[in-house]
């Protein structure tokens, strides 16, 4: 998972194909687009935005790595989510993934919420059907409903995540708000601390890792800043610009 999918960490059944989003968009929705580096070095650049379509909202996270280290081993995410507008109920998550010279990896998550459960596929093949609790949504699904939800909500309870292998829970931690440097100049942001515990499947290295997150208050929240520490560096992504915050002045 990339950095902005761990934050998050940090359909009915059927083939994925014969999933599809209706045709006409409805309201804006978050729009923004980040630099990443590596231990202050930049290393990639993603763009994070969603689509509203009806009852139904299309998340879509892209990123690749920079021209520098192109030549050497490139990398490129792009990552759809496609749930209910007000981030209740999941519907499909596919990630397509190249890293190197090797061949494009998809991997489609189609969830079935009468049934608690979800079906993994791998390359468009069945992997397994996998239990998860009532509610959970998948990585980037998660970060839709933490910009989207209230302070309030954000305190109180935490979200169930699965990644296809595991299922996650996942709690976001209010810690004051400290003031960041964006595009539009200094802000004041909410700062949090997010923390990940495995609730079915193998430990994680999410479960270790110190993960922070700075939003402004918009409508969605605006996402400006995120870091996560491993113990042999960190990574980190910074807002370029937002549709989401210019829109709200």
């Amino acid at each position: 998972m990339g950095l902005l999918l761990s934050l998050a960490l940090f359909v009915t059944c059927g083939s994925p194909s014969e999933a599809h989003p209706p045709q006409e968009p409805s309201a804006p929705c978050l729009h923004a687009t980040y630099s990443i580096s590596w231990n202050g070095l930049p290393v990639g650049k993603a763009k994070l935005k969603c689509r509203r379509f009806g009852q139904e909202v299309l998340v879509q996270l892209q990123g690749r790595s920079v021209a520098a280290l192109n030549a050497v081993y490139p990398l490129k995410l792009k990552v759809d989510s496609r749930l209910r507008a007000d981030g209740t109920q999941p519907l499909q998550y596919q990630e397509k993934t190249q890293e190197g010279r090797k061949k494009n990896k998809t991997k489609q998550i189609v969830f079935a919420p009468e049934q608690n459960a979800v079906k993994v596929f791998k390359n468009g093949r069945l992997r397994r059907t996998l239990e998860v609790p009532q509610g959970t949504v998948d990585p980037l699904g998660a970060v839709y409903r933490f910009l989207s939800a209230s302070f309030d909500a954000m305190q109180t309870r935490g979200i169930t995540v699965t990644d296809g292998k595991r299922v996650f829970e996942l709690h976001m931690t209010p810690l004051g708000e400290e003031s960041v440097q964006t595009p539009w100049g200094a802000r004041t942001a909410e700062l949090w601390q997010a923390s990940a515990r495995v609730l079915a499947g193998k430990p994680h290295a999410l479960e270790q890792v110190t993960l922070h997150a700075w939003t402004l208050s918009s409508r969605p929240a605006t996402l400006v800043k995120a870091t996560v520490r491993f113990r042999f560096g960190a990574f980190s992504a910074q807002i370029e610009k937002s549709e989401a915050f210019e829109d709200v002045g």
